[in-house]
């Protein structure tokens, strides 16, 4: 799911990181036929990014989140997994008084097509269905949809 959501945002002209640490030779192999520029550590990637999005088993988005937290992530944080709400003000909860606004935006539903090849889209036409609330103390502005060079870009 989070290599084809990935090429629909570079697809429509965002640039991306992400982490390869840890992750399998066809995972890296995915990546870079994407377009995804690999970070050194999860510091780096903190500090790089503005929008931040995790998507992974829902097992794991707690330890996740805890860890982008202890890596000094500022911006938004977008819990994209299948959690429920208990577990989403956990994950809020991890970055209580940092300057972080996390948002609940669950992807439910099939992964978006492939830019390329076989039920090809259009960038920007694909939705996923997703349910989405933002989780912080402070509330957060409705915007169009992030596309170009000047939104998840690094720094």
């Amino acid at each position: 799911m989070g290599a084809q959501v990935a090429a629909q945002a570079v697809a429509a002209g965002a640039t991306l990181r992400w982490l390869p640490q840890g992750r399998s030779a066809a995972t890296r192999e995915r990546a870079g036929d994407i377009g995804l520029r690999p970070a050194a550590d999860l510091r780096e990637l903190a500090g790089a990014c503005e929008i931040l999005l995790s998507v992974c088993p829902p097992a794991a988005a707690l330890d996740v989140a805890a860890q982008v937290a202890d890596a000094g992530f500022r911006g938004v944080y977008v819990d994209a997994d299948a959690v429920g709400p208990e577990r989403m003000a956990e994950i809020t909860d991890v970055f209580e008084g940092g300057a972080v606004t996390v948002v609940d935006g669950g992807i439910a539903g099939p992964p978006p097509a492939s830019p390329r090849g076989p039920g090809a889209t259009s960038p920007g036409t694909t939705r996923p269905w997703r349910a989405s609330a933002t989780c912080s103390r402070a509330p957060l502005a409705p915007r169009s949809s992030c596309r170009g060079p000047s939104h998840g870009r690094p720094r």
